[in-house]
C-alpha cells in the first residue's frame, strides 16, 4: 500500500495490547480457583479475545478471517470499554486487512479514524491515510494530508515526487471548497520552502499569491510571488489585472529578465549534476522557449549520441522516465528549424519509448496531432490507434486527435462522436474544446466561449495567455491555419474588449508552445 508496511505498523501498534491481554488472561485463570463460582466474560474482554483472534489469524496469513475478527471486535459492544491503545490497535488491524483484501475504502476510513485520534497521530498513520486516499482518487483528502504532513515530519514531503503533488493539486478542480483545500496544500508547501523535483514550482506560487489576494492579504501575496522565477509564470500575471497590486512597478516581473535567468540557471543546474536527464530536459524546454533552436537540436544531438547503443541507463539515472521527453523536444526544435520530415521521425521515435514505466501516451497523442497538422489524417489515427491509461486530459488531447482527423477524411459521423465527447467533458480541457470548435468550424460558439472563460475568476488567466502575441515561429501547414483563426477571433471587438475589460494585451518574444 506504501513505502511504510502497515503490517508492521499494526503489530508494533498492537503490541500493548497483547502485553494487557496476556496479564488478563493470568487474572482470570486465578479466578477460577477450585470450588469457585466460574468467570463470566465482560463484554470487553470478549471483545479483547476476538482482537486476539485476529492478529492470530493475520499471523496465518488468513487475511479474509482476519478482517471479519476485528470488524467483529470494533462493531461489538465492549469495544468502547476497552483502553485507548488496543481500540488503535484493533483499528489498525482491519485497517491493514481492509486494504490486502482490495476494500481501499474501508481501509480509508479506518486510517482517517485512526488519524484523528491524539494518541495514534503518527506519521505511519497519516502516511496510510494519504495513499489509500490517493488510491481512490480522493485529492480532496490527498491535500490535507500532504498539508499535515508538511510541517510534521517534513522529511516525508521531501520524499514525495512533484509529479505527485502536481496531480493531487489538478486533482482538486474548480470550486470554492477546492480553493479552501488548494489554499492549505499551498500554504504548508509555502511553509516547508518545497520545491518541485522535476519542474519550476512558479504555478503554485502564482495561483497561491492569487488566493491570497483574494482574502486581501497583499504583504503575503508579494512575499509569495518573490519566489516565481518561470518566464511564462510571470507573464500570465502581467497580462492578469488581478495581480496588479503585486506586479506593478516589481522589477521581479520583467519577462526578458526572467528568460535569461532561466536559461542561466538551467544551464548551470544540468552542468552540476550531469547524471540527471530531467534537468537536461529542463535546458532544452528553456532553449526551446527562448527560440534558440540551434543550440537545442545541438544539445539534443549529443544527449542520443551519448545514449547510443543501450548506454542511457548507465549514463543517467533517470533514463527511462525521462529519455522520451529529449526526443519529443527535439521534435519540436526540428519542426522550428523547418524540418518536418525529420521531426515525424523523430516523433516516431519517441512514441515508442516507454512513459513511467508504462506504453507511451503523451508521444503518441503528441505524433497523431502532428500527422493531423500534416494532413495525414490516416496516420494520425494509427499513431494512437494502440494507446494505454491517461488522465481526463490526456483524453481530451485523444480526442481532438480524433475529430482533426475525422474532419479531415468528412467523416461525419465520427466528428459528431467525438464532438459529444469533448462537449461533456470540456471542463477537463478547455483551451483543447475551443480548438475543437474551430476545428469543427464554430467559431461564433468559440469566441463566446472565450468570452465566458475571460469573464470567468477561474478560467481567467489561461484564456488571457492564450490571446497574447508570441515569436513568429515555423508551424506545419494545418496548424498554421488554426492559428490564423485564432488570430481572427482575438481581433474581434467584442472579444478584444471582453479581453481588456479584465487583462491587457502585450507582445513578447518567447517561444508560443502549444498556443
Amino acid at each position: 500500500m506504501s513505502q511504510i508496511s502497515s503490517t508492521s505498523l499494526s503489530m508494533t501498534l498492537a503490541t500493548g495490547f497483547l502485553l494487557a491481554l496476556s496479564i488478563a488472561g493470568r487474572v482470570n485463570a486465578e479466578a477460577e480457583l477450585p470450588g469457585e463460582s466460574r468467570h463470566v466474560a465482560t463484554p470487553a474482554e470478549l471483545t479483547r479475545k476476538t482482537i486476539s483472534a485476529g492478529f492470530d489469524l493475520e499471523k496465518q496469513s488468513r487475511i479474509a478471517d482476519a478482517e471479519k475478527a476485528f470488524d467483529q471486535a470494533i462493531r461489538s459492544g465492549g469495544f468502547a470499554q476497552l483502553p485507548v491503545p488496543e481500540r488503535n490497535a484493533a483499528l489498525v488491524g482491519e485497517a491493514d486487512t481492509a486494504d490486502e483484501l482490495g476494500d481501499h475504502a474501508r481501509s480509508h476510513v479506518l486510517w482517517t479514524q485512526l488519524s484523528e485520534t491524539p494518541s495514534a497521530s503518527t506519521r505511519d498513520v497519516w502516511h496510510n491515510r494519504l495513499a489509500t486516499a490517493y488510491g481512490l482518487k480522493d485529492f480532496v483528502d490527498s491535500a490535507h494530508c500532504v498539508a499535515t504532513i508538511a510541517p510534521r515530519w517534513p522529511e516525508e514531503l521531501r520524499q514525495m515526487p512533484g509529479s505527485f503533488i502536481r496531480e493531487i493539486r489538478a486533482g482538486l478542480g474548480d470550486s470554492d471548497e477546492a480553493d479552501r483545500y488548494r489554499f492549505e496544500l499551498y500554504d504548508a508547501l509555502y511553509r516547508a520552502s518545497w520545491k518541485d523535483d522535476t519542474v519550476d514550482a512558479s504555478s503554485f506560487w502564482r495561483d497561491f499569491s492569487r488566493l491570497l489576494l483574494a482574502r486581501h492579504d497583499v504583504a503575503k501575496a508579494k512575499q509569495v510571488a518573490a519566489g516565481i522565477t518561470s518566464p511564462r509564470i510571470a507573464l500570465s500575471m502581467l497580462v492578469d489585472l488581478r495581480f496588479d497590486a503585486i506586479t506593478s512597478g516589481n522589477p521581479v516581473f520583467d519577462v526578458e529578465k526572467l528568460e535569461a535567468a532561466a536559461l542561466e540557471r538551467a544551464r548551470l543546474e544540468a552542468a552540476t549534476h550531469p547524471e540527471k536527464l530531467a534537468l537536461r530536459v529542463e535546458l532544452l524546454s528553456t532553449l526551446l522557449d527562448s527560440m534558440r533552436y540551434e543550440e537545442a537540436l545541438k544539445l539534443a544531438d549529443g544527449i542520443v549520441a551519448t545514449v547510443g547503443e543501450g548506454k542511457g541507463p548507465r549514463a543517467f539515472v533517470d533514463f527511462d522516465s525521462h529519455y522520451n521527453w529529449i526526443l519529443d523536444d527535439r521534435e519540436r526544435a526540428l519542426i522550428r528549424l523547418g524540418r518536418v520530415d525529420d521531426a515525424v521521425v523523430e516523433l516516431e521515435r519517441a512514441a515508442h519509448q516507454s512513459e513511467q514505466g508504462d506504453a507511451n501516451v503523451s508521444q503518441a497523442i503528441n505524433l497523431g496531432d502532428l500527422y493531423d497538422q500534416l494532413g495525414r489524417p490516416h496516420d494520425a489515427l494509427a499513431a494512437v490507434s494502440r494507446i494505454g491509461r491517461m488522465s481526463p486530459y490526456g483524453l481530451m488531447q485523444l480526442e481532438c486527435v480524433r475529430l482533426w482527423a475525422a474532419i479531415q477524411l468528412h467523416d461525419s459521423e465520427a466528428i459528431d462522436r467525438h464532438m459529444a465527447y469533448m462537449r461533456a467533458h470540456r471542463a477537463d480541457a478547455m483551451n483543447t474544446w475551443d480548438d475543437a470548435l474551430v476545428l469543427d468550424g464554430q467559431e461564433e460558439e468559440a469566441a463566446s466561449d472565450l468570452i465566458t472563460r475571460l469573464r470567468d475568476d477561474r478560467s481567467r488567466t489561461a484564456a488571457l495567455v492564450s490571446m497574447q502575441t508570441y515569436g513568429d515561429v515555423r508551424r506545419p501547414p494545418l496548424e498554421a491555419m488554426l492559428v490564423d483563426k485564432w488570430r481572427r477571433i482575438h481581433a474581434r471587438p467584442d472579444v478584444r474588449e471582453a479581453a481588456l475589460r479584465v487583462g491587457r494585451l502585450v507582445s513578447v518574444r518567447i517561444d508560443p508552445g502549444d498556443i
